[in-house]
């Protein structure tokens, strides 16, 4: 029992160091291999670059911008290089997003004052049609009114010349009449000077909201070209 014992232990010991070879040679060939990874996309703006010097093989790993090379990183090995080329990747994406974040706020905010100044201009455009419309019907009135009084004093001309005995009387009635067809006159001119003016207005009104509307439509066309980007 003694002797067999000693002859066990070498067996187990001999498969053990076996075992361990044969996860040291699994893990050695079935790693990854780094030149295939350097060729991913997700690292495709880098440019790496080894070089051998007495100490051995050394490498770099640097962001490509446009047609040049920013500034290269040193590493140990090439799992070295693609650990950092990831992590520059990943702080890049996170800047990226950041800065997108950014701008969609600052778009949100912007369409909600668009919106507003929208709603304002619609409000002052049905104000100014209502005032106009009342205008309208003013100077309507207006016109029936002269008309009117254009005519009971025709009347009151003709009556005058056939009637001597109240000429006095019809004389002040002339002045009269003539006084408030001159108001009348007057007034028509002053309200058809307001209209003109409020219709201008009504121009420009119209014509802001129609150059919001469009803003508005340009900052949400960018902003869903963004959202579709990434």
């Amino acid at each position: 029992m003694q002797t067999a014992f000693p002859k066990m232990a070498a067996v187990l010991l001999t498969l053990c160091c076996v075992a361990f070879m044969g996860v040291g040679i699994v893990s050695y060939f079935g790693r990854p291999q780094p030149l295939a990874l350097m060729a991913e996309p997700a690292v495709s703006n880098y440019e790496f670059a080894s070089s051998t010097s007495a100490e051995g093989v050394s490498w770099t790993v640097a962001q490509r911008v446009g047609n040049e090379a920013g500034q290269a990183k040193r590493a140990d090995s090439a799992y070295h290089a693609l650990t950092q080329a990831y992590k520059m990747e990943q702080s890049r994406l996170n800047a990226e997003t950041q800065d997108l974040t950014s701008r969609r706020q600052i778009l949100v905010g912007e369409n909600g004052e668009i919106a507003t100044v929208t709603r304002e201009q619609l409000l002052d455009v049905a104000a100014v049609k209502a005032r106009i419309d009342g205008l309208v019907q003013d100077v309507a009135q207006k016109q029936a009114d002269l008309k009117d009084k254009s005519e009971t004093l025709q009347d009151t001309i003709s009556r005058s010349t056939e009637k001597s005995i109240e000429t006095s009387r019809t004389r002040e009635d002339v002045l009269r009449l003539q006084g408030e067809l001159n108001e009348l006159r007057t007034d028509r001119y002053r309200l058809r000077q307001l209209q003109q003016l409020l219709t201008d207005r009504l121009v420009r009104l119209q014509l802001q909201n129609q150059a919001l509307s469009e803003r508005l439509v340009e900052f949400q066309a960018g902003d869903g070209s963004e959202t579709t980007g990434n």
